[in-house]
């Protein structure tokens, strides 16, 4: 083997070697430039941690709390090529499909519109703004419109209010005013609602905006008020029960 063919291999068993000498398995939140990586994959590599990392003394965001709650030991970078490996533990097939969707969506948008239309599209529809550039971002900010691109309680309200009169239009139109529409036209808007929280990423102010929704719908369905104060509060509640360090992020 000439040393060009042979690197790669020389490579792979020191990795084996770092590896069978102190293996640690953790989940990471990586960014990656391979094309080849996806979500939910298990891979191997060599990773540098630098210590002593302090935070911006000029902004409010504590990183180091932030990596806390999200589970995140320590930020690094690769230091050796990555290998892809066999989980040991594999991950939810219901949430492996609604990875796989998310990604079938983001490559049809990418296939289909440029660049820069496609990055809002992607951030309106599965969350997830990576692909803004600096510029774009910062006329959206000017412009006083920088919250339209995180999903929240307008988004879900659109696509929830959309399907219910939709839906409600169109059995009118096929059975008068014979029966009350409102309540199947209330669960096809919930489960378009649910398919759409799922796909969105599911950030804080998307968790919110989907429980108030959900209680909006269920108060149709059992001929309750459904707008009330009383569906924010239930919300605050429920999000700050289960992510306690919501309180101090934007989104909350």
């Amino acid at each position: 083997l000439s040393l060009h063919d042979a690197l790669p291999i020389l490579q792979r068993q020191f990795l084996q070697n770092v590896l069978s000498f102190r293996s640690l398995q953790h989940l990471l939140q990586a960014r990656w430039k391979n094309s080849w990586i996806k979500k939910g994959m298990c891979v191997e590599l060599v990773a540098a941690f630098p210590q002593n990392v302090s935070s911006n003394p000029l902004s409010n965001y504590n990183s180091k709390r932030a990596d806390f709650y999200q589970g995140i030991n320590a930020s690094g970078y690769a230091v050796s090529p990555v290998y892809e490996k066999d989980c040991e533990q594999q991950p939810s097939a219901f949430w492996q499909k609604i990875e796989q969707i998310r990604t079938d969506i983001s490559q049809i948008i990418d296939t289909n519109v440029s660049q820069k239309e496609g990055a809002v599209i992607k951030a309106l529809t599965i969350g997830d703004r990576k692909d803004i550039d600096k510029e774009q971002a910062g006329q959206y900010r000017t412009a006083g419109l920088a919250h339209v691109l995180a999903i929240s309680g307008m988004h879900m309200g659109m696509i929830a209010l959309l399907a219910f009169l939709c839906i409600r239009l169109l059995l009118l139109l096929f059975s008068g005013n014979r029966y009350d529409t409102r309540k199947p036209a209330s669960l096809i808007a919930l489960t378009m609602a649910g398919g759409y929280f799922l796909i969105s990423g599911q950030s804080i102010s998307c968790i919110r905006a989907f429980i108030m929704t959900l209680c909006v719908l269920f108060a149709v369905l059992f001929n309750r008020r459904p707008i009330s104060l009383r569906l924010w509060a239930l919300a605050i509640l429920i999000v700050v029960s289960i992510m306690p360090e919501a309180v101090v992020q934007p989104g909350f």
